[in-house]
């Protein structure tokens, strides 16, 4: 009884009066933070949180529960963002553990409602029992019809923002996607490989000849065995030059569907025409 009665009487002297900040404190966090083996930057990173805490506060420089909830208010009220303050928040919290001054941190035992809010293609419906080290895992609903579950920490950091869409969206756009083609690699005139054992894309041993293939809208197409690097080479260049050829012709009907998006909905469907003369064209050739 004695030892609760004096862990409440000390919790109510932090709160009403507070505990002093000092330079001195914050190198000794320091030093403690760089021992606990974080790296320069978070370090750095550490040190400036407490440091931006101590310039706002008074000439006394006595943080208090009321004043270290007013600093928050002022964060927000200078346009930071929710994950910038989130991070402060952290970084305050890991300070006053290192001074024993636990009783006055940023209590997070009451999780945050963001119900309805936004995080770029999430929307947060409704906080789920489970947990994870600690944080709620939120229900959300994707822009493209999705549902997913996050934890509200990797929300509000805005280290999640979608279900995954927006990332396989910005492969696509980054290689040229279309026709399950990447027209960046298709337009690729770079021939030579260091990984492949013949020193060349698309040519690989088998048994003692040298076998040619090369694949293009998900299919592979086999330019058969030579008994010659030389002639797997070339035969492999041959069949590169056509799908190339086919490759611009597709370059074409992707710019303009980006152009035209509605217009050209459909545009790209009517090549299978093309990529069945292609594969005639290597089939039937005698490369």
């Amino acid at each position: 009884m004695q030892q609760e009665y004096a862990t409440a009487q000390k919790q109510n002297s932090l709160e009403l009066h507070g505990t002093q900040v000092t330079l001195e404190s914050i190198d000794l966090f320091w030093i403690a933070e760089k021992e606990s083996g974080l790296s320069k930057h978070n370090l750095r990173r550490s040190k400036g949180y407490v440091l931006a805490l101590y310039e706002w506060l008074p000439a006394d420089k006595i943080l208090s529960r009321e004043r270290l909830i007013q600093w928050r208010a002022s964060l927000r009220q200078n346009g930071y963002s929710e994950a910038t303050v989130l991070n402060y928040v952290k970084g305050i919290n890991r300070y006053l553990d290192y001074l024993g001054c636990s009783e006055i941190r940023f209590d997070r035992r009451h999780p945050k409602d963001i119900s309805n809010r936004v995080f770029g293609d999430l929307t947060a419906i409704a906080p789920t029992p489970d947990r994870y080290r600690k944080d709620v895992i939120w229900e959300c609903k994707c822009s493209c019809g999705n549902t997913v579950f996050v934890a509200a920490t990797r929300l509000l950091t805005g280290n999640t923002q979608s279900c995954g869409c927006r990332n396989v969206q910005l492969l696509r756009d980054s290689n040229q996607y279309i026709e399950h083609t990447s027209l960046r690699q298709s337009l690729e005139e770079r021939v030579e490989s260091t990984r492949a054992q013949s020193g060349y894309t698309g040519v690989t041993r088998k048994r003692d000849k040298w076998s040619a293939s090369i694949t293009y809208k998900k299919k592979c197409y086999y330019l058969g065995c030579y008994s010659k690097l030389e002639d797997a080479v070339k035969a492999r260049a041959r069949a590169k030059q056509l799908v190339m050829e086919d490759a611009e012709k597709l370059l074409q009907i992707y710019h303009e569907r980006e152009k035209h998006p509605q217009k050209l909905e459909g545009a790209a469907k009517n090549t299978p025409n093309e990529t069945s003369a292609l594969d005639t064209i290597l089939y039937k050739s005698d490369i």
